[in-house]
């Protein structure tokens, strides 16, 4: 009876020394949670402290508005001038105002191109004038094969024309691609659209206009080829 008292308590002492050991362990997930929960709130507070730092680096500049209205087009901007720390910008009126301070340098360019049609005309007149002078004994052998004088004729003036047409067509295809290499330059510097693969159809006006320059450079020629002495000009040569 004594044997089994004895046996009953020592079990009791090993129920207990199982309790103080699953107490220690308890403390100890305790202690460790709430070390790494330090840590969250000291990460998360850096974190807050330095999105505060970039945010008050930051400064709005611009902001685009929507009109519901056209009143609000119209009120809304002079609200906003009002103000003397904002400023409103209609892109439409903006974009017109630019194009209106612009249209004295449009119209000096239009002037110089102009000016560069009639140079070149005249440089074509001298070309053919000086072609015809060299080739008057070709001219001349011509005749006296049996070429009549309006075969002459044609023949300088369409060389006038096709000169003027390849001319032209040529500068128009340069200028597209000049437009072209200029407008990729200003996208890439956030600037002005600006492109080369749109076509009007006054530029085969434009071609007209070269063509006519270019009959006119060749008329004095070709009539001079017309009246051309043959006789005169073989006995030169």
């Amino acid at each position: 009876h004594d044997h089994g008292h004895d046996h009953d308590h020592g079990h009791d002492h090993d129920h207990g020394h199982d309790h103080d050991h699953d107490h220690g362990h308890d403390h100890d997930h305790g202690h460790g949670h709430g070390h790494t929960h330090d840590d969250r709130d000291h990460a998360h507070e850096e974190h807050q402290t330095a999105s505060s730092a970039n945010t008050e680096d930051l400064e709005l500049t611009a902001l685009l508005v929507q009109y519901r209205s056209p009143v609000a087009a119209v009120s809304l901007p002079r609200q906003i001038n009002a103000r003397n720390a904002l400023q409103a910008a209609v892109p439409a009126q903006e974009t017109s105002r630019l194009f209106n301070m612009l249209g004295t340098g449009f119209d000096a360019l239009r002037l110089f191109g102009w000016i560069l049609l009639f140079a070149a005309g005249l440089g074509l007149f001298i070309a053919l004038y000086n072609a015809l002078r060299q080739r008057r004994q070709d001219l001349a052998l011509m005749r006296a094969l049996g070429a009549p004088r309006r075969t002459l004729f044609l023949h300088v003036l369409l060389e006038g024309l096709l000169l003027a047409i390849v001319g032209g067509a040529l500068g128009i295809a340069l200028g597209h691609l000049s437009a072209e290499v200029l407008g990729l330059w200003m996208q890439q510097a956030q600037q002005l659209n600006l492109t080369g693969r749109v076509w009007l159809w006054e530029e085969l006006v434009l071609l007209g206009v070269a063509a006519l320059i270019g009959a006119i450079a060749a008329l004095l020629p070709a009539i001079q080829a017309y009246r051309q002495d043959v006789g005169l000009e073989l006995r030169k040569h």
